[in-house]
């Protein structure tokens, strides 16, 4: 830094050392603060421990030892906290942040969960603490935490814990973005901390303690005056694993469920020696449900005729923990196992949150993260399903406990002349001909820019394994790619459950989920787990314990009223365009690419009234400009597939799997959409049946349809027009590889821009008014003006010409050559 400052003149006021550069950066409050800890995390050297020389629990040294010519002493272990009552405070100073942290109760609510504050859990804790909640300004925090490598896989194991506190005042759209995402402390490893996480979080619960009792005097910029500012914890967000950390409750064992507690159903595999949730789910089906009463199809000779076990209150729970005794903290201290143990209960410490004056009040305590669950469901599927070595969980141990729980005597193992047990293959699995097919289905799948990883590198073709797939792989495979899959190779008792799970997921993490729904949603859930029990053994669900804790708008954009006005003399194309959130290409620029971006879906109203959607293909992206500032209009021109039932189009009743005839083509001469209209779609082919494949005469036309959702967009209804969260990416259109576009067909002139897209200091190619054939709501075509052909001012002409019925030239040059896709599907199969 030095070496800059001798560099740059001299009334630059570049800082000279590290030093100064931390100095000045003290001056914005935001310091952090440095606990010494013990190195077998069994305290915090903090408040009246602060000036100890050695822990008081375990006696081991506090330091290390000093080495000859060293300054000051370096502790063993050190916590890095970073206090959260400045970044809270500053989110009120701040004009940029301090409108939106009242959005909460401004925020309308029309039966469709998009925040935190359209929960049960938000209005309850309302309503318990009416003194907190009637001050808008009240903060709500959730906390989160997990361990993570700071190195690669290749160096050694190192454990860290950060954990992170959301502000859910704010908006959707920014309480997930990084900067509104506070990092409370940083929890030294190499190991996990386990039980010892109270230890390290002690700073953090002190200061939540003082934020809710007496709080802290701030400045409210929007109303320029001073108010006391309170903050209340609402809950956890963590994985199965570490809801026993910040919980208490241990996930391991017969009793790893947190909901039955001690009533658990679940028993201990003979052969498996794992605990199995197999059976476990019947309890929570209606009481007339006719799952109940199959004795032969579950768990044998067994009927169901209890009832869910009961949901305890806070205060039922507070009196349960206020019985447990204290536990001495430190990785040497030993097993300290609680009376009753994995018998009665499976407590292993009273969690450090029940310090919380409010926290027995909360409806929901610990949430648990979807995106592990759903990883963990993948896996058991996929793998399943695959057989893949050492990781399906049906293997010889497997079929041996099915024998002894369940009546399926083709799934029992076969013993040959020398004793050695075999495995029947059972339905759920693929042959070595299917898993390949599913891998070279995989290899050749292309999805959108930043939609997932490139998954194709992930497929070992030859020995039909997939490695390295990204949790977000998982996530998109779950709900998006799992039911295609599975859908010609899987016979349908199978294949529909299946797919029903993928659908319960997608539902979950959708931001558009009614309140009303909530209950319908669990007990589908929990009958379509009931189904996965019928078909794989008990052994499959040996970690499956914790699968059981849209009102879109049609409006049209104002600007199609400029439509009715005479466009510029220009016309421009582009090869791309950034819009709601999306990346798009058109077909021909795609088509040498890895990726699929040319995909189009938009909502439309049949004659019936109700919805159906309309897919296609972007075969060009026009930009009309008309008169006055920045009137600018931008045209998506799609092949439309047809939308005729089980002639274009094939939606699965209850599954809303929907194909699409890559043959077909809709019977309109509009042909065009706007724009901000267009949302993103994937089409893909189903992989073959083998056997099915060799015996149809017919090829198959039809591909699976996947929609996506933007992952830089959060869809919040009634949010301002121009709120900042609103426009996370920029957008606009974009060109790129220029050499390698096409040039343009001879029957359009259009600009190409081989400039900078938003830069207005180009040539443009002038095209008459009057050779503009009409839009029919926005539809058009531009024809080649000959040279030295006079042009024409006539205004009302061209206004005619704008939206007459010509449709010469209309379906020139049309592409239809779409990848084909085998085999034809029966839903009756």
């Amino acid at each position: 830094m030095s070496i800059m400052k001798d560099i740059l003149p001299e009334e630059e006021k570049w800082p000279r050392s590290f030093y100064e550069t931390k100095k000045e950066l003290s001056k914005l409050g935001l310091a952090y603060e440095k606990i010494d800890a013990c190195i077998n995390k069994c305290m915090l050297y903090y408040k009246e421990n602060k000036h100890k020389e050695e822990c008081v629990v375990c006696h081991h040294p506090r330091y290390k030892p000093v080495k000859p010519g060293a300054r000051k002493k370096v502790p063993h272990s050190v916590l890095h906290y970073l206090p959260i009552t400045p970044r809270l405070q500053r989110l009120y100073m701040s004009s940029h942040s301090c409108e939106h942290m009242t959005w909460h109760k401004k925020c309308f609510e029309d039966g469709i969960m998009t925040h935190p504050a359209h929960g049960e859990a938000w209005k309850h804790f309302d309503n318990t603490h009416t003194q907190f909640s009637s001050d808008p300004r009240s903060i709500r925090l959730g906390l989160c935490t997990d361990g993570f490598s700071p190195f690669n896989m290749s160096g050694a194991p190192y454990s860290c814990w950060p954990v992170i506190l959301t502000v859910y005042n704010l908006p959707p759209g920014m309480c997930m973005q990084r900067q509104y995402m506070y990092l409370s402390m940083v929890i030294p490893g190499p190991k996990s901390p386990g039980k010892n996480l109270d230890v390290f979080l002690r700073p953090l619960i002190d200061e939540l303690k003082m934020l809710w009792e007496a709080g802290i005097q701030t400045y409210d910029v929007c109303k320029k005056e001073n108010f006391q500012m309170r903050a209340a914890l609402l809950w956890t967000i963590s994985d199965f694993p570490a809801n026993a950390m910040v919980s208490g409750w241990s996930t391991h064992g017969l009793m790893a469920c947190p909901y039955c507690m001690e009533l658990t159903k679940s028993f201990s595999l003979r052969n498996g020696r794992k605990p199995s949730w197999f059976d476990c789910h019947r309890q929570f089906l209606p009481m007339d449900h006719p799952f109940r009463n199959q004795s032969r199809q579950f768990y044998n000779n067994r009927i169901e005729i209890d009832r869910p076990p009961p949901r305890l209150s806070g205060e039922q729970m507070r009196q349960r923990v206020e019985k447990l005794p204290n536990i001495t903290f430190g990785t040497q201290s030993g097993k300290q196992k609680i009376d009753g143990f994995n018998r009665t209960h499976n407590w292993v410490k009273k969690s450090i949150f029940w310090e919380l004056p409010y926290w027995h009040t909360n409806l929901i305590r610990h949430n648990l993260d979807v995106m592990h669950i759903e990883k963990n469901v993948f896996d058991n599927i996929f793998n399943t399903v695959m057989d893949v070595k050492d990781k399906s969980k049906d293997n010889a141990n497997a079929r041996a406990d099915l024998e002894l729980y369940c009546s399926r005597p083709n799934l029992h193992l076969v013993y040959d002349s020398n004793g050695k047990p075999r495995k029947p293959k059972a339905l759920y699995t693929l042959t070595k001909e299917q898993k390949k097919e599913v891998c070279g289905w995989v290899k050749n799948l292309k999805l959108p820019d930043g939609y997932a990883s490139n998954i194709a590198r992930c497929v070992n073709e030859q020995e039909c394994k997939f490695y390295g797939l990204k949790s977000h792989d998982c996530h998109v495979f779950m709900q998006r790619l799992l039911p295609i899959v599975f859908r010609n190779l899987l016979p349908k008792a199978i294949w529909e459950p299946i797919t029903e799970l993928s659908c319960f997921f997608r539902d979950i993490c959708a931001t558009k989920l009614r309140v009303s729904d909530m209950e319908q949603l669990e007990s589908n859930i929990v009958e379509t787990i009931c189904r996965l029990e019928k078909i794989f053994p008990p052994a499959f669900f040996d970690s499956m314990e914790h699968l059981i804790a849209e009102d879109h708008s049609n409006a049209v954009d104002d600007r199609i009223v400029r439509l009715s006005y005479l466009p510029c003399r220009v016309a421009k194309r582009y090869k791309g365009y950034f819009v709601n959130g999306f990346k798009f290409h058109t077909k021909e620029y795609g088509n040498s690419k890895s990726t699929m971006n040319s995909g189009v879906w938009v909502w439309g109203t049949s004659n019936e009234n109700d919805m159906t959607d309309y897919y296609g293909m972007l075969e060009e992206i026009i930009e009309l400009e008309y008169f006055g500032n920045e009137n600018k209009v931008v045209l998506f021109k799609c092949h439309w597939y047809d939308t005729t039932s089980n002639n274009g189009i094939r939606v699965h009743p209850r599954l809303k799997l929907v194909e699409i005839n890559q043959k077909s083509k809709l019977n309109t001469s509009d042909k065009f959409i706007l724009a901000q209209q267009a949302q993103q779609v994937y089409y893909t082919d189903f992989p073959k049946h083998p056997i099915r494949h060799s015996r149809s005469r017919v090829r198959g036309e039809w591909r699976a349809v996947c929609k996506i959702k933007a992952r830089s967009r959060i869809d919040v209804p009634h949010l301002e027009e121009h709120d900042d969260n609103d426009q996370l990416i920029h957008e606009g259109p974009f060109q790129e590889m220029e050499g390698s576009i096409s040039e343009p067909r001879t029957n359009m002139n259009f600009v190409e821009e081989d400039h900078d897209p938003l830069n207005p200091d180009f040539d443009l190619q002038e095209v008459d008014p009057k050779d503009l054939a009409r839009p029919q709501a926005h539809l058009f075509d531009i024809a080649e003006e000959e040279e030295g052909e006079e042009e024409e001012d006539d205004e009302e002409g061209a206004f005619e010409n704008l939206f007459s019925n010509d449709e010469e030239n209309l379906h020139e040059n049309e592409d239809n050559e779409i990848s084909d896709c085998d085999d034809e599907i029966d839903y009756d199969d």
